[in-house]
Order: structure tokens, then sequence, then C-alpha cells
């Protein structure tokens, strides 16, 4: 049971390498790409989904048998059932985390809004992307690159 998934350009550090935007991307493959700007009320630029790219090998092993002795009106039964599992995953992912490895940021309206007016809407989360003005940086950092469990 083998999954891999992962974004278009992964092999790239576009947020560092392309408008040179420092503590995006890292050293490891799956931390490449695009980073995340996520303006309210806008599709997100960069890189859609927080929770990509991951790679998933969960190899299955079972081993069944059963024995039957018979002797005259007697039987004696029994068996064993062993039953292996392997979670070997890579998902920079973490619960409540806006951002994935490739680093993000998000842009409400918040920071263009003018005192004791109107609530913010589009045009200010907008604004606040123009300005280079992020109420949320993040970025994940996974360690060890994959985590096991057997």
């Amino acid at each position: 049971m083998d999954t891999a998934v992962e974004q278009a350009r992964l092999d790239e550090k576009l947020g560092l390498d392309f408008p040179g935007i420092p503590g995006t991307n890292g050293p490891r493959r799956f931390e490449g790409g695009w980073p995340r700007f996520s303006i309210s009320n806008y599709t997100n630029l960069g890189i859609d989904n927080a929770f990509q790219p991951y790679y998933r090998r969960d190899p299955q092993y079972q081993y069944v048998s059963n024995f039957n002795w018979t002797k005259k009106s007697h039987e004696v039964r029994f068996g064993f059932d062993i039953y292996n599992t392997h979670m070997n995953h890579l998902q920079p992912e973490a619960t409540s985390a806006v951002h994935g490895a490739q680093g993000g940021f998000s842009f409400p309206g918040g920071p263009t809004l003018v005192r004791g007016g109107p609530s913010s809407n589009q045009f200010n989360s907008y604004a606040t992307f123009l300005l280079g003005l992020p109420t949320t940086i993040g970025k994940i950092t996974q360690v060890p690159d994959e985590y096991n469990t057997r």
C-alpha cells in the first residue's frame, strides 16, 4: 500500500530562489515548490493544500495457521494469526497548522482597516497582500523526515 502525492515543481526552491523570500523552502526535497499565499476571499496562490506532499509506505503481513488433531471421538484444534502492520509516512502536516513545509503567509484584511470604519472585505485583504503585511507566517519543520509505527 504505497501512495505518493506531490505538487508540481517540488524539485525547485521557488519561494527562496525566485522572489527571494527568506525562511521559505528548505534543504529537503519535500520542502520545495511555491510557498502558500492565503488571501482572504480569494483562491490561494502557490501551493493550495498545506498537507502536500505526502508519501506513504504501509506494508502489511499476515500469517495464519490452523491445526487439527483427531483421536477417536476427541478433537483438538489450535492455531495462530499474526498480523504485522507498518506505517511509514512522510507528510509535513500538523493539526491547526496554517501552512506546510514550503512556508506560507496569510493576508486577512485587518492591517488595512480604518479604525471605526466598516468591517474587513475582499479589498482590504488584497490591499494587505499588495502591501506585504501578512498577519500569520508559518512553516512546518518535520523531524525526522519520515515517521514510523509498527
